[in-house]
């Protein structure tokens, strides 16, 4: 293979992948030995622990064991070992590379080790770990009792409320606090060590002299709302080519279509969906909040293939329920309304909790001090953002994002990477974005490849949801596959159609989509 590949929607973590295609020519960072056992639940894979040091600079502090997974190359010749990373952060590689091993295997020819790995801080791997102030739900309810962060940001039209934003940024310096109290370990996480590790990996199982081979997924969005229009700028894009694709698949193919619906009124329907359940939640006629529902719509947008299947019938039913002034339960699954994420329960937390905190911290480690940057200066960015780039989501972005906003949090990383961005690299990489991506837009995939002038191809994805991934595209598989196997290149700003269809067109039936979060 000619390069590393990386399909990435940011440019904040541009230093990442920079990092990692000049690993030859570091020295060599191996500290293995890695020693591969049988998995016992996969007959693919083979399972490792890794020791690294919890600072290169200085190995005498200490080590952390990162937990690593290995799909074998299976075909001859081996072309080298691919590192998987499913994003977040704190995603775990180790739980991604078993659901997608079969996948990998057929697009890389069986040609490439694949190794996904628990990033330091998270998951299995040992020691770091960012969110240990808290080990129960109750002491998590606990905290943030009262707060926006328990309660979500319930307004009825754009967010203008200084003393939310107040009273939010004041719970987050005190968050930032208790994860310093006793955590020694927290300044040595963060994306340069994350990148680091990877190098070491790297250089023990293909050696010091050959490229970095990397597949990486989204990755973390923004640092705080300094540039929060940068992670909704396409979501209301994602959502005008949804009503419109419902409105032209009619009531009878999409249900929350009605006879002679447009794109535009099923948008407007939406918006008064939000504006009546505030109302009425205001005066205890239904349990919906608007955040609830701006939180639901957004994260529904990011997948497409369920569309027909998830976010249409949750909008039926919000209507239908709104209408009778019902209570229902809202089934927004990846990031929940937080009085449900922080209930008072004496049950284990939800799975998702830990790795949603720590991915958290892990942006305001990375985060650059500003030191003039005041409260009033994060306020007016949201107000503008969520009033002019996405009035519909500015709300619910602030609500997931909360953790993000870093200008308080009291800890930075030993070693944070800020350029340059523009380095010259020994193999171009191809940067892969989505052109109606609702959580990282078209534009900084643009911004990436412009950074890296001659070292990148831009390949844009005609289609909508999260990454690339969210559709199948035959044309986008085949430019990576071609280029992991040969090296061969996309044109710049190539475009790649997606397979199928959003609705049922005419009675027939939705073609089959491979499961899978990848490819």
């Amino acid at each position: 293979m000619a390069g590393s590949l990386a399909i990435l929607s940011v440019i904040v973590w541009l230093s990442f992948y920079l990092q990692l295609t000049q690993a030859s020519e570091l020295p060599n960072t191996c500290v293995g030995p890695i020693d591969w056992d049988n998995c016992p639940d996969s007959l693919l894979l083979q399972y490792a622990t890794y020791k690294v040091p919890l600072d290169y600079a200085h190995p005498e502090i200490g080590n952390a064991r990162l937990a690593l997974a290995r799909l074998p190359a299976s075909n001859s010749p081996r072309l080298g070992t691919i590192f998987l990373n499913p994003g977040e952060p704190g995603g775990s590689g180790i739980a991604d590379i078993k659901a997608i091993a079969s996948v990998v295997t057929v697009l890389t020819n069986g040609q490439y080790d694949v190794v996904g790995w628990d990033p330091r801080g998270f998951n299995q791997t040992l020691y770091a770990k960012p969110h240990m102030w808290v080990r129960t739900a109750q002491e998590r309810q606990d905290f943030f009792n009262g707060t926006i962060i328990n309660n979500g940001i319930e307004v009825r039209g754009s967010f203008t409320s200084k003393n939310d934003l107040e009273s939010l940024f004041s719970t987050l310096e005190r968050f930032g606090q208790k994860c310093a109290e006793g955590n020694p370990f927290l300044k040595y996480l963060g994306t340069t060590a994350v990148t680091r590790d990877i190098v070491s990996m790297k250089d023990c199982l293909d050696g010091p002299d050959k490229p970095v081979n990397y597949y990486g997924i989204s990755y973390g969005s923004v640092i705080g709302a300094y540039l929060v229009n940068s992670i909704f700028g396409d979501a209301e894009a994602a959502l005008a080519g949804f009503t419109s694709l419902c409105a032209q698949a009619g009531p009878s193919n999409c249900s929350f279509a009605t006879e002679g619906s447009t794109g535009a009124s099923l948008l407007r329907e939406i918006t008064d969906l939000i504006d009546i359940a505030y109302d009425k939640h205001k005066t205890v006629l239904t349990n919906i909040t608007s955040f609830e529902i701006r939180l639901d719509v957004y994260d529904g947008l990011t997948l497409p293939t369920a569309w027909h299947a998830s976010l249409v019938p949750q909008l039926v039913s919000i209507r239908n329920s709104l209408q009778e002034s019902m209570s229902i339960t809202l089934s927004t699954k990846r990031f929940k309304p937080r009085n449900v994420l922080f209930q008072q329960t004496s049950t284990p937390v939800d799975p998702v909790l830990p790795a949603f905190l720590g991915g958290s911290v892990i942006l305001c480690l990375d985060s650059i001090d500003q030191p003039n940057v005041t409260t009033k200066d994060v306020y007016d960015e949201v107000v503008r953002t969520s009033q002019s780039v996405s009035p519909l989501f500015g709300e619910a972005i602030v609500g997931i994002l909360f953790f993000s906003n870093c200008h308080r949090f009291p800890v930075r990383a030993v070693e944070r990477f800020t350029g340059p961005f523009n380095s010259t690299l020994a193999n171009p990489i191809i940067i892969i974005g989505n052109k109606a991506d609702p959580r990282t837009p078209i534009s900084n995939a643009r911004k990436i490849a412009a950074a890296l002038g001659p070292f990148a191809r831009l390949l844009e994805q005609d289609g909508f949801g999260h990454t690339p991934s969210a559709e199948n595209s035959d044309c986008t598989l085949g430019m990576i596959q071609r280029y992991l196997l040969t090296g061969e290149l996309p044109e710049n700003g190539e475009v790649c159609a997606v397979n199928r269809p959003y609705f049922r067109l005419m009675g027939q039936p939705l073609p089959h989509r491979v499961n899978s979060p990848y490819f």
